[in-house]
């Protein structure tokens, strides 16, 4: 698995950059996805869980 990582300069500090990465395994064990989205300056993250019936 690949990290996620940060792409923005004025976040390169203060955090330790693997929490994504943290949803994207808790996802995966949930058999749900992770899309992550950047547009005009936006950043967005959508988590998809399966539905059970």
């Amino acid at each position: 698995m690949t990290p996620f990582g940060t792409s923005d300069a004025s976040r390169s500090s203060g955090g330790s950059d693997i929490g994504l990465s943290i949803v994207q395994q808790i996802m995966a064990r949930h058999h749900g996805s992770v899309q992550l989205t950047s547009t005009d300056n936006r950043f967005s993250v959508t988590c998809r869980f399966p539905r059970h019936s």
